[in-house]
């Protein structure tokens, strides 16, 4: 009698909310992004919540974070509220941290109630993210050659008639999803799935190609470079990834600055991509920014109302082979497209080097041993990300990272 009554007292334990809600919003998410990208952040607040009400009613989770990384996110929101005091438009700063310091709390209970995940429930997760990943990039792949006609079909028979096609979305979920891969690439190669790792990549690597998204390509490609290092050498790969990083960091604003004008780099290199010279033109009016307040930046989010950022600036196109024209577009749209530029303009050297060194050590921290093989997969894929698309603070896109991490966490604990 004792021993049943044991069984189903150690059944009872292992009930939650989180091990069921997590693995639905992991299959969600390729789609959220898709469709809504702004629904990561309600999705990332109801796991998090999942997870506080599994804390209260049936005492699961785990602390997984150490008391240095709550130091280093504490004193990176210190600094970015400090400089209100400098900013050029009152509130920026007040806001972004009130937003930034809520996403964190969110994620690092998120990352408590995943650290208590049994073997079944981690196994629930992969799979479903894996299905979530798949059926979004079908529909990328379909899109992307009928123009929308798929989505729009779908979202008219949903109710949902005010759906409108956008290429950027597409490229959106890619750069998602090449995040996404390496964790659970190297779960199932790990499990002995070796094709469906292959597979999933290759999937994930054509939806990319075909919506025209160089930097998913380049980020899944990054990922999964990190996930041989993560099987193989990882100490090696956390060193190359952590150094890499400070040095990016380091060389960007002069690297930038060093760049002749757009017009000019178009004539000497016309086979490289459109949107890439609209980057440069918006990284180098960044560095000379950069240039005016090296020390202490402009304020946290103050790339949205830079001074001089609504101006207008010339970019190259190529309407046709061999003809270059110029476009008039803004200096500065919302933020650089840029990680390492952004963190320099509006936290200056000091915050920068706060934020850089507090991610350069966490990477050192999770990603040295073979058990954080996916983690430093979503760390290299997502800062590949960072330096051309993102904006830095944007809440939805960090709510994807939190989420990815989790997922990182999950395949971690199941090798």
């Amino acid at each position: 009698m004792s021993n049943a009554i044991t069984a189903v007292d150690r059944d009872k334990s292992r009930k939650g909310i989180l091990p069921w809600c997590f693995p639905v919003g992991l299959a969600l998410l390729p789609l959220i992004v898709l469709y809504a990208n702004k629904g990561t952040v309600p999705l990332l607040l109801l796991c998090a919540t999942g997870a506080a009400f599994d804390r209260l009613l049936f005492d699961r989770g785990r602390w997984s974070v150490s008391w240095q990384g709550g130091v280093i996110f504490v004193a990176v929101l210190a600094w970015g509220l400090l400089t209100m005091l400098w900013e050029e438009t009152p509130g920026l700063a007040v806001n972004k941290f009130g937003q930034l310091a809520a996403l964190g709390s969110v994620g690092f209970l998120l990352h408590y109630g995943i650290a208590d995940f049994s073997s079944k429930e981690r196994r629930r997760g992969i799979v479903a993210a894996t299905g979530g990943i798949v059926v979004a990039m079908l529909l990328v792949v379909v899109d992307s050659q009928l123009r929308g006609k798929a989505s729009e079909t779908l979202a008219g028979l949903v109710g949902f008639d005010d759906f409108v096609y956008s290429a950027a979305k597409l490229k959106a979920a890619c750069s998602l999803s090449s995040v996404l891969a390496g964790p659970i690439a190297l779960w199932l190669w790990r499990a002995g799935q070796r094709w469906m790792a292959i597979g999933l990549a290759a999937t994930i690597g054509l939806a990319a190609v075909l919506a025209s998204s160089n930097t998913s390509v380049l980020a899944l490609v990054v990922g999964l470079v990190a996930v041989g290092f993560g099987e193989w050498r990882p100490r090696l790969g956390a060193s190359l990834a952590a150094g890499l990083l400070c040095l990016a960091f380091g060389v960007a604003p002069l690297a930038v600055g060093a760049l002749p004008p757009p017009m000019d780099m178009a004539r000497s290199t016309p086979w490289l991509p459109n949107s890439l010279f609209h980057r440069f033109a918006i990284w180098k009016f960044t560095a000379e920014r950069i240039a005016e307040r090296p020390i202490l930046g402009w304020g946290l989010d103050a790339s949205r109302e830079l001074p001089g950022g609504t101006d207008r600036v010339d970019v190259p196109i190529f309407p046709e082979p061999g003809v270059i024209q110029a476009m008039q577009t803004q200096a500065l749209p919302l933020h650089p497209h840029n990680m390492m530029l952004q963190l320099w303009l509006e936290l200056g050297g000091l915050g920068g080097i706060l934020v850089i060194c507090g991610l350069a050590w966490a990477i050192l921290k999770e990603c040295s041993t073979r058990a954080g093989g996916g983690h430093l997969a979503v760390f290299c894929a997502a800062l590949v990300v960072a330096a051309a698309s993102f904006g830095a603070w944007q809440s939805w896109w960090l709510s994807c990272v939190w989420l990815a991490l989790g997922l990182a966490r999950v395949a971690r604990d199941d090798t």
